[in-house]
């Protein structure tokens, strides 16, 4: 990121003690400020000369880092968006990726020759218990002892693609949640599309008998 300021520091990967850096034609208004200050400094023709020293200067140099960050962030967050948008059409299908990097709650990673990136969440790495090594970057499977680190190839699968937020959300390739829903007597959850009522309790439907000696009582009109 560069900045901006009157002081002439030098550039340190040039090594040079004196630097400064303009386009022509003009495309920025930091490359204004340089041709405005040329126009004082070598006394051109012009009223559009500003000293290389003045207060004013300094106030517009911070105000340039501000605003050229800003811009820099909504293009980012305007690409993420574009980006997951297309992916929305995508959502199931399983991608070549490569590890971005890798943190404890999951893994950045990308697909399409780093066309897309998304998170990957330990969350969703059920086939494993996998421990994070912050000094080497790694997440260790304790069963499998499968290691993830940067440059790591893997299948993955898309499962969400979230337009607002312009984030990728993917699995790992053939791990699903298998985690059963089971009632507490351990039966399967009975479906509810029938219109009997369902016990929650015992886990079975009710359903309403009648014994010999009882019978319905007439609707009064």
């Amino acid at each position: 990121q560069a900045k901006y300021h009157p002081e002439n520091i030098g550039h340190f990967g040039l090594s040079l003690s004196h630097y400064a850096h303009f386009t022509s034609p003009i495309r920025r208004y930091s490359d204004l400020i340089v041709h405005r200050s040329l126009i004082k400094s070598l006394k051109l023709a012009g009223k559009g000369g500003i000293g290389s020293h003045s207060f004013q200067l300094e106030q517009i140099a911070e105000n340039i880092g501000i605003t050229e960050r800003r811009s820099q962030l909504a293009e980012w967050e305007a690409k993420d968006r574009i980006i997951t948008r297309f992916y929305t059409e995508y959502v199931g299908k399983e991608f070549e990726a490569k590890v971005a990097s890798v943190q404890a709650f999951g893994m950045y990673v990308s697909i399409e020759n780093g066309i897309a990136e998304g998170l990957l969440p330990a969350r969703t790495m059920k086939n494993d218990y996998y421990i994070h090594d912050q000094k080497a970057a790694t997440l260790t499977g304790r069963k499998t002892k499968k290691v993830f680190k940067v440059g790591t190839t893997l299948t993955v699968k898309l499962l969400e693609a979230d337009i607002i937020s312009g984030r990728l959300t993917f699995g790992l390739a053939g791990v699903e949640d298998t985690s059963p829903k089971r009632s507490k007597d351990g039966d399967k959850s009975p479906r509810r599309s029938d219109k009997k009522p369902f016990n929650k309790r015992s886990g079975h439907k009710q359903t309403r008998t009648f014994n010999k000696k009882e019978t319905k009582k007439p609707r009064r009109h």
